[in-house]
């Protein structure tokens, strides 16, 4: 059983999308950390924070802290110089929330029924804020069938529901859109639709992660015919 396509394929492996996945996550990790700042412990036992705006090396450095203030330190002054994350501040309210919201989500899907076929997915979605715990927008994503070595992108509509504002909440996610086949001069596939059930994780004062359950409808054509691929897919992902 594969699918049915016209053109040349394109040399897609399996390690390259793997890697492709990971990478984005990882920068997108990354990029959603705490800003960190700069630390000078000098000799005299005080500790300065802020962002190293000069430096001359082996002879002094200028340091400007949190409240715009500039200050000059001779090398010969300071002990040592560190990086580190910048500590969340104490609130009795939590920050109001950005009215755009974006998500980046990768995960493997496992093939059901009888034209079901495992692939490896992510997901890029953006999108604005209806509510506090709730988003409505739109998104692309690269889903690759490593069996037959074929790449499709969905774009597609997406409406996402937090049930709660705490530590961890409870969602729905509902995607619906349109693939097109990469093998096939990026010609239109089929139908798409994702529902998705999960928990996030605050990992941040405006970072969440996101971890998903959820069922692929994908209209394909097959040499017999059109038909549906379907597929339990388990997702994980960042937002904010």
């Amino acid at each position: 059983m594969g699918l049915y396509f016209r053109g040349t394929p394109i040399p897609i492996t399996m390690k390259t999308i793997l890697s492709l996945l990971f990478g984005l996550l990882i920068i997108a990790t990354a990029t959603a950390q705490e800003k960190s700042i700069d630390v000078l412990y000098l000799k005299n036992g005080s500790i300065i924070k802020g962002e190293i705006i000069e430096q001359v090396p082996g002879v002094s450095l200028k340091i400007q802290t949190a409240d715009g203030s500039v200050f000059v330190y001779k090398m010969e002054d300071i002990e040592r110089i560190t990086r580190e994350f910048a500590p969340i501040k104490n609130s009795s309210a939590s920050p109001a929330p950005s009215k755009l919201r974006s998500m980046i989500d990768i995960g493997y899907a496992v093939k059901m029924g009888n034209f079901g076929m495992d692939r490896i997915k992510l997901h890029i979605t953006n999108g604005a804020r209806l509510g506090k715990n709730v988003s409505l927008g739109s998104g692309v994503g690269l889903h690759y069938y490593h069996v037959d070595e074929v790449l499709l992108i969905p774009v597609y509509a997406n409406l996402h529901i937090n049930f709660i504002d705490g530590p961890a909440s409870p969602y729905i996610s509902f995607s619906g859109g349109y693939t097109f086949n990469t093998k096939n001069d990026f010609k239109g596939e089929g139908l798409y639709l994702n529902p998705v059930a999960g928990v996030s994780f605050k990992a941040g004062q405006r970072t969440m992660i996101n971890i998903g359950v959820g069922y692929d409808i994908q209209s394909i054509r097959f040499v017999h015919g059109r038909d549906n691929s379907g597929a339990l897919s388990f997702m994980i992902g960042i937002s904010n």
